[in-house]
């Protein structure tokens, strides 16, 4: 009984791991993202 109750928390561990961790990828996409469009705003100031 000990051994499935484990095996269903070890799987539920590594399912919440990997769901931070893909959030973790698209918080660091976003900010590049935002950084880039900040660069892009800043630069058509720079032109104009």
């Amino acid at each position: 009984m000990g051994f499935i109750f484990s095996k269903s928390m070890n799987e539920n561990m590594k399912n919440q791991q990997e769901f931070m961790l893909m959030n973790a990828r698209l918080q660091t996409e976003r900010k590049g993202e935002e950084e880039t469009q900040r660069e892009k705003h800043q630069c058509e100031k720079d032109i104009y």
